[in-house]
């Protein structure tokens, strides 16, 4: 009889034993995802708060924030997602709907920021009126369809039991925001070609590598769905661009965001210590703000410190497609030292540096009409002639030059008899 009850028993007892055994496991897997994001939600918020509090909220760390912020936005809802899948009742369904709905979007906003953030780090451009538009074009596109999906099931869907389920255009949404990431990636290995400065370069591998834990996440995520891992190797992702701005801003002028002096004596120091550089031409620029000390005694020093922003993204637009190493040499004074470069192409980089002063003077966005006075010295081998004597003479010429540019002003000022 015992037998019997036995062998009663078990087909009985199996299923209930792996219906048991199975919503352990959800269960189990539930509360990784939400300690999971949990953990990356805190680390987050450390590395938001650290830059808030230490850093200076310029429009590269504010967009950097902003990145920050929609991550931590994203562990959220990712969070309230994971707590209301498969709940019964209208309500759960509902925050299911919207969980996904903001995770989707906001996920998607902050890739496209991040592309912001990366052109700007790389080349200190902004986007105008236009390109704002075009830009915001297909994230208004998504925010639409996203809205649309509860009644048309466009990117995701949720069955009778609240459950979450991907469709095929789940997988266009994901190449979307790999497309993002992928240009920011491509900019930047782009960008590195050009640098100089070792501790730029690294910085361009670093902005490129970005999408690494990403791609691997997502990718896990998919294969394992069931799994949240984005939020998690994306946090990694963050972290990783957060230590090495922490370690560029030792050499990073703090006001232009141009490399500051201790960065130039390094980077004379590798110049100098590198055999093949011995045989490069290299020129040298000394640049100086004309009147400055006019600027700050009659309009004081915060419309000073606008003059000297405006000054050095004057000289970096003109930079841009020149192998240069731009620095803040000290007050109004700044410092090009170009590489691989002939005595023409550095007469038409000092030209295209008054060009570009004169284009924003013409713009009228700075109150205060801005002038440079600027000195140049060149080689054709470096071992003929050392940086540091570039330098000097770079420096002589640029005070003939100021020289010649006051007596152009007093000349200016002479009233008629």
């Amino acid at each position: 009889m015992p037998i019997i009850q036995l062998l009663v028993a078990i087909p009985i007892s199996y299923p209930l034993y792996y219906t048991c055994l199975m919503t352990e496991l959800v269960t189990g897997t539930y509360l990784f995802n939400i300690g999971i994001n949990v953990f990356s939600l805190v680390v987050l918020s450390v590395i938001y708060w650290s830059n808030r509090k230490n850093t200076a909220q310029t429009y590269d760390m504010v967009l950097f924030s902003d990145v920050l912020s929609l991550f931590m936005l994203c562990a959220i809802f990712d969070i309230f997602s994971w707590m209301f899948n498969g709940t019964a009742g209208p309500a759960a369904r509902t925050f299911v709907y919207i969980a996904n709905i903001c995770f989707m979007m906001l996920e998607t906003l902050s890739f496209g920021i991040w592309l912001l953030y990366t052109d700007y780090r790389l080349h200190k451009t902004t986007l105008n009126s236009t390109q704002k538009c075009w830009f915001l074009f297909p994230f208004l596109l998504v925010a639409i369809l996203l809205i649309m999906t509860p009644q048309h099931k466009i990117f995701f869907t949720i069955d009778i039991n609240n459950y979450y389920h991907r469709t095929n255009w789940t997988d266009v949404m994901s190449m979307f925001q790999i497309t993002l990431l992928l240009i920011s990636s491509f900019n930047a290995l782009k960008q590195r070609n050009k640098e100089i400065l070792p501790d730029r370069r690294n910085e361009c591998l670093t902005l490129s590598v970005f999408i690494i834990p990403i791609l691997i996440g997502g990718l896990l995520q998919f294969f394992l769905f069931g799994i949240s891992l984005l939020i998690p190797f994306g946090t990694l992702s963050i972290l990783i661009v957060d230590l090495n701005l922490k370690g560029q801003k030792i050499l990073q002028d703090a006001l232009t965001g141009l490399n500051n002096r201790g960065a130039m004596d390094r980077y004379i120091l590798v110049c100098s210590e590198d055999s093949k550089k011995q045989t490069s031409s290299f020129g040298v620029l000394m640049i100086d703000v004309d009147h400055f000390k006019n600027i700050n005694d009659s309009c004081g020093h915060p419309v000073g410190d606008q003059a000297l922003i405006v000054f050095a993204d004057a000289i970096r637009q003109a930079c841009k497609n020149s192998r240069c190493f731009m620095c803040r040499y000290g007050g109004d004074e700044f410092t090009i030292i170009a590489e691989d470069i002939s005595c023409q192409e550095l007469k038409q980089l000092e030209i295209n540096i008054s060009d570009s002063i004169d284009q924003r003077n013409r713009d009228n966005k700075f109150p205060i009409q801005l002038k440079a006075s600027i000195g140049s010295a060149y080689t054709e081998m470096l071992q003929y002639t050392s940086l540091n004597e570039l330098m000097r003479i770079a420096d002589r010429n640029l005070y003939a030059s100021k020289r010649l540019s006051r007596i152009e002003l007093v000349k200016n000022c002479e009233r008629p008899e």
